[in-house]
């Protein structure tokens, strides 16, 4: 692992704007730049945060004794995104637990069995939205999910 001496910095006071303007390319292109899998920046009013990727650093994120899950999305994420009770939230015994349950399903084959749904579900939803005046997507597209989880899942 890499000493705290040698982490690339990202100078700045603070970040965020340049987060919030680069969107999911801000960390791939340091990583690029500094030609590192890890870097510091300062972010959320400067505080100072390590932004890492690779396969060293889903080792430590994915370690359940030095990172907790419950509370650290932002409300925003986990309303719309993640769900108040994701595995994405729990920590210890339940987080394992249900993440052994989410796992089975990620087969081969049941992976390309919901690619296969989600696109007959956008290909029925488009004829339906070319007849509306309006679509709200994020409406649209949470019906749209739902259904195919569910038939995905058997309960269809």
């Amino acid at each position: 692992m890499v000493y705290r001496e040698q982490i690339p910095i990202d100078k700045g006071i603070d970040n965020s704007l340049k987060l919030l303007m680069e969107g999911y390319q801000y960390i791939p292109k340091r990583r690029r730049k500094f030609n590192s899998d890890i870097f510091e920046t300062r972010i959320l009013g400067g505080q100072r945060t390590v932004c890492m990727a690779g396969a060293d650093a889903a080792e430590i994120f994915y370690d359940n004794e030095k990172f907790n899950r419950h509370g650290v999305a932002p409300k925003r994420i986990r309303e719309t995104i993640f769900g108040e009770k994701s595995v994405q939230t729990l920590d210890g015994c339940k987080h394992v637990h249900r993440k052994k349950l989410l796992m089975k399903f990620m087969s081969s084959e049941n992976l390309q069995r919901i690619v296969k749904i989600v696109a007959n579900e956008w290909t029925h939803a488009m004829v339906i939205w070319q007849q509306q005046d309006d679509v709200v997507l994020f409406e649209e597209m949470k019906k749209l999910l739902t259904i195919a989880a569910c038939e995905w899942a058997g309960f269809r």
